[in-house]
């Protein structure tokens, strides 16, 4: 005890504290050095400040002492007995000019609860011993220094710091130097430091996520919380502001460019929506999978995590706006800019598609377009608003408010995107079944008209008196018969005019029976070529629902809902996820990242099958890359529990194991996406190889290629 507190004055300048009265003079606990507070040895924990007990429990009524004759042993004999009989429980000196490291000091206090060594000039790294302090709740580390000034307790948190955050309160550690908090090695204690001190708030805890970064600043070097508090992120300099801003805006051009390209080629060019079109979609889609699976808090390598997090577009991310901006007021206001970037686009799409009549299809086609590429954006965008920290509980309720509105938008897309879905089909169904009735119309006429010929031929042979009838003008009937042929490409028969005429009164009726079909008919065609070209997007890809096994539910020319129906089952793992690791004690983390990659692996088997037996696309090696695609989230949620559990998220440094680990999953994650583009380009290469597939009527609905 007294070698450890000799330790901490000889390496902090003891003879230059403001107070350092009695120190290295006699016992602590008994000659009463400044800032030392003792206890009895039978009562050795704190109750409350001042308050020393057996185990933290009953009242005692006995107060900590600073420098008391009860704690002396009564001995003099210059031996062991001489020792105090009490304890350290706490060290406080404040602002009391501590100048050095605090390396190897004060681990030999194993009583020590209480340390407050705020408003010096510490340097250094904290003690690594796995058994320092082992009783230690209250921690004060706030240093003077400005972040360009030099000094700070630096080095990594220590192991045996962030096993006590659970009792740790408070917890003050601005100011300081620890390690890069971007870091794969920082990345477990930053999560755990996260989890912590956004239950104590910014009065008990200060320079760690989501309160600030001021813990990490080094000379030349500042970190500031990112806008949703769940980590840090490093301040660039002005020019590298520029260079940010400057390459934001050119993604942003990129995408807009691409999605108006992509839109006027589809639509120019439909026969590449199945072939080339499709197999891009599948790539994508593979991406959006890919950062939904690497939010999962499996121990991913924190460089993968990141090119993961990147497929999802996190602009807001790219632009360092905690380092512009100091007000929380403007930082929670920012913290709104990604949401409303996904919501503005979707929002006046759908307003276009309400209320625009001469474009209505096209504004369909834009905003099915725009949902897809934003599905996952919007649901990311969401999860970190309604999580993000805020002192304060008004905005903190408005961003969860905002976050749930954003989810509710979502289900209303899609259950529109559904409804008009279904009413296409039943409006193809209705226009079907009007021409159908056409034809039979049409072919009762010709039927009827044959026999009228033949019949006034017989009548015109025997000398009967004519019927009484209508008669019908040459030109009208011209005019009647150019306009069925104008729509439906069908002859009227070999009868001439003057026949017809003089079948008027058959004729009659028959006219009249067909323009109601045709008008009948007519309409629901232009119903339901309106109706599939607002969905046209959401079905081009797609094989049709016509043939053996079609109508069965999902209907493959639906398969667009079957995508955002898996990457929306994913999310929900992800965010349920977050929010039992959020409340739940690090120990537990283990066990409850089994059980939701377990669940994820579930979903994405579950939806493997369900492509394997529909078969939507319409080309074979479409289906072997969606099946290539799955195995490799598969296996790559395999991985990173193993590479988790092998290198404790990364946090333990063993450089074959773990280097090869990495490289074995950047390796499969590149190779998907490498693979998936040589396909692609192969099919726009050699598209005459890339043959559709068919139905195959005469072996029973068996698929083959042509």
């Amino acid at each position: 005890m007294v070698r450890a507190l000799a330790l901490l004055y000889e390496s902090t300048g003891g003879n230059a504290w403001r107070n350092n009265d009695k120190w290295l003079s006699g016992e602590p606990c008994v000659d009463g050095w400044f800032g030392v507070h003792c206890c009895p040895q039978a009562l050795p924990v704190l109750r409350g400040d001042d308050e020393c007990t057996a185990d933290g429990g009953g009242a005692t009524g006995v107060l900590t002492t600073q420098g008391s004759a009860a704690c002396h042993s009564g001995s003099v004999t210059g031996t062991a007995l001489d020792l105090a009989t009490c304890v350290v429980v706490k060290v406080l000196l404040p602002s009391n000019n501590l100048i050095g490291s605090l390396d190897g000091a004060l681990c030999e206090l194993p009583f020590l609860q209480h340390l407050d060594l705020s408003g010096n000039a510490l340097t250094g790294s904290l003690p690594s011993a796995a058994d320092c302090l082992p009783r230690l709740t209250y921690l004060d580390l706030t240093q003077t220094r400005s972040w360009d000034d030099e000094g700070g307790v630096s080095g990594r948190v220590p192991e045996w710091l962030l096993d006590r955050l659970d009792f740790m309160a408070p917890l003050r550690l601005a100011n300081n130097a620890f390690d890069d908090p971007t870091t794969a090695e920082s990345a477990v204690a930053i999560s755990r430091l996260w989890q912590r001190c956004q239950t104590l708030g910014a009065e008990q805890c200060s320079g760690v996520p989501p309160i600030g970064c001021s813990a990490f600043n080094r000379q030349g070097q500042r970190y500031e919380v990112e806008l949703d508090g769940f980590g840090c992120v490093r301040c660039p300099t002005s020019l590298e502001i520029f260079g940010i801003a400057g390459a934001v805006a050119g993604i942003v051009l990129l995408l807009v460019l691409l999605v108006a390209a992509y839109t006027r080629l589809v639509r120019k060019y439909p026969e590449y929506a199945k072939t080339h079109v499709a197999s891009i979609m599948i790539l994508v889609g593979h991406l959006q999978t890919l950062t939904i699976i690497g939010r999962l808090q499996l121990g991913w390598p924190l460089v993968i995590q990141e090119i993961l997090a990147s497929f999802n577009l996190p602009l807001m991310g790219y632009i360092p706006l905690p380092c512009i901006l100091t007000d929380p007021v403007l930082k929670s206001v920012l913290s709104y800019v990604e949401t409303a970037i996904v919501l503005l686009p979707l929002v006046g799409a759908w307003l276009v598609a309400r209320c625009a009549r001469a474009r209505k299809a096209w504004a369909e086609y834009l905003l099915s377009v725009l949902f897809t590429l934003l599905f996952t954006v919007g649901l990311r965008a969401s999860v970190t608003l309604f999580m993000r920290y805020d002192e304060d509980q008004t905005r903190l309720i408005i961003a969860r408010l905002v976050a749930g509105d954003l989810w509710l938008f979502w289900l209303f897309l899609l259950f529109r995107f559904r409804r008009l879905l279904g009413e296409a089909r039943v409006t193809a169904e209705n226009a079907a079944a009007a021409k159908a009735k056409v034809a039979a119309v049409e072919a009762a006429r010709a039927a009827r008209a044959a026999r009228a010929a033949r019949a006034e031929a017989v009548q015109s042979e025997s000398g009967l008196p004519p019927d009484d009838r209508v008669l019908y003008t040459e030109g009208e009937l011209a005019m009647a018969l150019s306009y069925y042929e104008a729509f439906h490409r069908i002859e009227v028969g070999s009868a001439t005019v003057e026949q017809l005429q003089r079948s008027s009164a058959r004729i009659g009726g028959w006219l009249a029976a067909a323009a109601g079909a045709l008008s009948a008919e007519v309409r629901l065609q232009r119903e339901a070529r309106r109706a599939a070209e607002a969905v046209r997007y959401l079905t081009e890809r797609y094989r049709s629902d016509n043939g053996m096994g079609g109508a069965r539910w999902p209907l493959r020319s639906q398969w667009q809902l079957v995508v955002w129906a898996r990457q929306g089952l994913l999310f929900l793992v992800s965010f349920f996820m977050d929010f039992v690791l959020w409340f739940s004690p690090y120990e537990a983390h283990r066990t409850a990242r089994y059980v939701f990659a377990a669940l994820a692996i579930a979903v994405l088997g579950g939806f493997w099958h369900l492509q394997a037996w529909r078969q939507p696309y319409a080309m074979r090696q479409q289906h072997w890359l969606e099946a290539f695609l799955y195995a490799v989230d598969i296996l790559a949620i395999l991985l990173a529990c193993v590479y988790g559990a092998l290198t404790h998220d990364g946090a333990v440094q063993d450089g074959s194991v773990q280097l090869a680990l990495e490289l074995g999953l950047g390796a499969l994650l590149g190779a998907s996406v490498l693979g998936a583009a040589l396909v692609i380009i192969g099919g726009l290469v050699f598209s005459p190889l890339t043959a559709p597939l068919i139905e195959d009527a005469s072996s029973g609905g068996v698929r083959s290629y042509v």
